[in-house]
């Protein structure tokens, strides 16, 4: 292994200047090239997974999603134990604005703070409430 760098360098020492720059830039042409395929290609994969996104019908417009403002607070969960409901979004006059659940703990987090909240409504199990499945928190900067 030795031998053959000891070799290369020999070579490169005696060669002319006008032959080692030849060797150079034929070396930078050629990673030069190679960079440009290989950036055209994952170009390639990077655009068809964007259209493939783009014409999915099952993706949501965010501007679409039902949004409410108001201080966050824990409720009994025993009142909508079928619903797994915990908390509810109440207005300034401590009026309930509508029931909220979320699949992690942002709401947890959030409890006695004025938020928007943003997301898809679902009906109880017992048709008569309204619930907020919470998929965006907006802390109000009057916190």
């Amino acid at each position: 292994m030795f031998n053959l760098l000891r070799k290369i360098n020999s070579d490169l020492e005696a060669m002319e200047a006008k032959k080692l720059l030849i060797v150079l830039l034929n070396v930078f042409v050629v990673f030069l090239l190679a960079g440009v395929i290989i950036g055209y290609v994952r170009d390639l994969g990077l655009k068809k997974a964007e259209t493939s996104l783009a014409d999915d019908t099952n993706l949501t417009d965010p501007s679409k999603k039902n949004s409410y403002d108001g201080r966050v607070m824990y409720i009994d969960p025993k009142q909508y134990e079928a619903d797994g409901v915990r908390y509810a979004l109440y207005d300034t006059n401590d009026k309930e604005v509508i029931l909220l659940k979320a699949a992690d703990q942002k709401l947890d987090l959030l409890e006695g703070i004025f938020v928007t909240v943003k997301g898809d409504i679902v009906m109880s199990k017992s048709g008569k409430k309204q619930i907020l499945i919470v998929s965006e928190v907006v802390m109000n900067a009057s916190n």
